[in-house]
């Protein structure tokens, strides 16, 4: 009998080679899993007979070919799924949702609900985490309050909405671990966290360990750009900070959370359960990398890989949304593929992607795809991968104030190389193995709006930016750009940021927050494009950027082209700067080399030139431009320490360049629109009955179509047109 059955089998495995299926999954599995209506006890492998918990989907001995379907509708609370198995090129594993085509996705929560609220003083309630229907929840308290699912802001001093942006201010700073502050109110903010802008991109973590009179003893120290005096910061975590209506802390000492309201709590309480003692500990968040889903190798036989996980959400985590916690001990993550998730208010990063044993990475060959990343403190996406594409993911509200818990963007208690922290999209390299990390990555079709610090970071070689809408970056932070090249690595020669390529995107409205800045030049700090430090070869090429308060362009110490981009209205926030700054910080050696073509440069502001250059040599050749300035006769500048500044005809005689370039040909003002399609498909515009002229004076009418991911710049002089009435 048994002889019969395996030349059944054998006979069963030619057809199907024959057939051209290899590796077929014979005994792949579908397991259903519903948290309202399952039982662990059950099959699993059938609707009628699904799992409960995720711990059961956890102690599965998944093979390739199977798959693992959360019921929609249904919530899981506190429980991390972990993705520990592999499948095969031909046989995925995967990690997705039933019925097929539902929109309310399986819900796997962070967070846990709390009861038992009672009158702790005045408006100030409190709910205790060790008692009654709380207990055993919280093993290690929470980091995160919501109601009826909306997050609720940190008690803080002083309130976001004080002036300075919420920032009080270091009057005196007489030992680096110490800051004097004579309007801060004499009570004792042992235990509470300090949040000081250091430079205008740091926002750093600080615990108090002391307190006498108006100065803070910290528990490491702090250095400042010029000096710690006049620079600002806040406090939270600590319960005299609650003075306005659901403001929240969480005492770790007696497990007890306290929220100012102006009636007795109700509706529906969620608190972020902490899974890690390592977090009130203070190693948070190195020694805890990972999230709602774990793709987590550690231990396992084979690399994870061949893996999808899909059209799931996760919520309120405490940490990340997706991480990758473990090591490098069988090999590296790769080929897995994570798509239509929705990823919403985790404290730390929406999807982490960074591995070290030795070395880090980020896997390869990953498809992060169709995303929706919402509310991420730390990150949207940061990644160490390589030979990876990011697509169609939309990233939002990201590092943003209103949002942060005691860790705020993600820095450690100690640490002071968080600069990046705030990101919506960030691709490193490991500092001592660059072939496992960060380089060869596709970035394309990303929505990525209302973030705290950078849209796109890149500190690696050889990666495509493609085609991204980035709008309202630098919500938190100052001095980044919407889109950042950027090395920092000692010199041209020996950078390892290098052919990398920004093309068609849209970037719009570059903020650079300077709140609490403590230096002189407190106007906003805002770029559009940055290529910085030692990048090399890098093109960047038909992209639209849109109201920057600083440069609209900025090549720093950087060689590569700018060809057939538009720069419209740069430093709107009062720096003089301009559309297309080439900039060498070094004196007198001059690194930064450019090719400039084919380029609109429209400016808006007398603070803003056309073009600035700080040697006639940053310029290798330039052409075929649109310098367009009509509120400033000279409008390109060049020089270092003495800076001249001329017209067109006067920079084509000092640089020898811009032979067929032109400048405005009017003198009117106000008159300039742009039109811009951030879409993947050509849009028209009606024009309605305005007659427009482009920038060659040449009749635009009726309607303008354009093609994704290019915009227009055209002149209203009050001329009318006759048009179709169905137009």
């Amino acid at each position: 009998m048994w002889k019969k059955h395996y030349c059944i089998l054998t006979l069963l495995g030619v057809s199907l080679g024959l057939l051209g299926v290899s590796n077929y999954p014979v005994f792949a599995t579908t397991y259903y899993v519903s948290s309202s209506g399952g039982n662990d006890s059950n099959l699993g492998t059938s609707e009628g007979q699904p799992f409960q918990t995720i711990a059961k989907v956890n102690s599965l001995s998944l093979v390739a070919g199977d798959n693992v379907l959360f019921k929609c509708g249904d919530i899981w609370r506190a429980e991390q799924l972990n993705v520990t198995k592999f499948g095969t090129a031909d046989a995925r594993l995967i990690f997705s949702s039933y019925p097929a085509g539902c929109t309310n996705k399986p819900i796997i929560s962070g967070a846990q609900i709390i009861t038992g609220w009672s009158v702790y003083t005045g408006n100030i309630y409190k709910a205790d985490l060790s008692t009654g229907a709380n207990a055993s929840k919280f093993p290690y308290g929470i980091n995160q309050l919501f109601k009826d699912s909306q997050r609720l802001p940190m008690g803080r001093w002083p309130n976001i909405t004080d002036p300075n942006g919420g920032y009080s201010t270091i009057d005196n700073h007489p030992a680096s671990t110490q800051i004097t502050d004579n309007q801060l109110p004499l009570v004792n903010w042992n235990g509470a966290m300090v949040h000081p802008k250091t430079y205008r991109w740091t926002l750093y973590n600080r615990k108090v360990i002391g307190t006498s009179a108006r100065t803070l003893t910290l528990d490491s120290g702090i250095t400042c750009d010029g000096g710690c005096v006049g620079w600002g910061f806040f406090i939270n975590n600590h319960l005299n900070t609650l003075d306005q209506n659901g403001e929240w802390y969480y005492d770790a000492t007696t497990n007890t959370v306290y929220l100012y309201s102006t009636s007795f709590p109700s509706g529906t309480f969620e608190g972020s359960v902490v899974l890690d003692a390592g977090y009130e500990a203070g190693s948070y968040p190195y020694g805890l990398e990972h999230g709602g889903i774990m793709i987590d190798e550690w231990g396992a036989a084979q690399s994870v890989a061949y893996v999808t996980i899909q059209n799931l959400e996760l919520r309120h985590w405490f940490n990340h949304g997706i991480g990758t916690p473990a090591g490098k001990l069988n090999g590296i993550y790769h080929d897995v593929t994570i798509q239509n998730m929705a990823i919403k208010d985790v404290a730390g990063t929406g999807i982490h992607l960074k591995t070290g044993s030795g070395t880090t990475t980020g896997g390869y060959n990953m498809q992060i795809l169709n995303n929706v990343i919402d509310g991420a403190n730390h990150f949207g996406i940061a990644a160490y991968s390589y030979y990876s594409t990011f697509r169609d993911n939309t990233i939002k509200n990201i590092g943003l104030l209103s949002n942060l818990e005691k860790y705020g963007l993600g820095c450690g208690i100690t640490d002071v190389s968080c600069a990046e922290n705030g990101d919506a999209i960030r691709i490193r390299h490991d500092t001592t193995n660059h072939s496992q990390s960060g380089h060869h990555n596709t970035i394309r079709y990303n929505r990525i709006e209302t973030i705290g610090y950078c849209g796109i970071d890149i500190f690696s070689h050889d990666n495509m930016v493609d085609s991204n809408f980035v709008k309202g970056t630098m919500y938190t932070k100052g001095d980044g750009a919407g889109i950042r090249v950027d090395s920092n690595q000692g010199s041209i020669a020996t950078t390892d940021v290098y052919n990398t390529t920004i093309q068609n995107n849209i970037v719009a409205d570059s903020i650079g927050n300077t709140d609490g800045v403590g230096v002189a030049d407190k106007n906003q700090f805002g770029m559009g494009i940055t290529v910085d430090l030692y990048s090399k070869d890098i093109i960047v090429s038909g992209n639209t950027v849109i109201n920057t308060t600083l440069i609209g362009i900025l090549f720093g110490q950087s060689t590569g082209q700018v060809t057939g981009n538009t720069v419209y209205n740069s430093a709107t926030g009062g720096t003089m700067t301009a559309a297309l700054q080439l900039f060498d910080y070094l004196v007198p050696s001059s690194t930064t080399r450019v090719t400039i073509q084919n380029n609109i440069f429209y400016a808006l502001r007398t603070t803003a030139w056309t073009l600035y250059a700080t040697y006639l040599n940053n310029v290798i050749t330039s052409n075929n431009n649109y310098f367009f300035h009509p509120y400033k006769a000279d409008h390109i500048a060049y020089g270092k320490g003495t800076v001249t500044q001329t017209n067109l005809a006067g920079w084509r005689s000092a640089s020898g360049q811009d032979a067929n370039s032109k400048e405005h040909w009017f003198t009117s003002q106000d008159i300039a629109e742009i039109f811009y399609n951030d879409t993947k498909a050509a849009k028209s515009f009606s024009l309605g009955t305005t007659l427009y002229r482009d920038l060659d004076n040449q009749p635009v009418s009726c309607s303008l179509t354009l093609q994704p991911f290019t915009s227009k710049v055209l002149l209203n002089f009050g001329e009318t047109a006759s048009c179709p009435s169905y137009l």
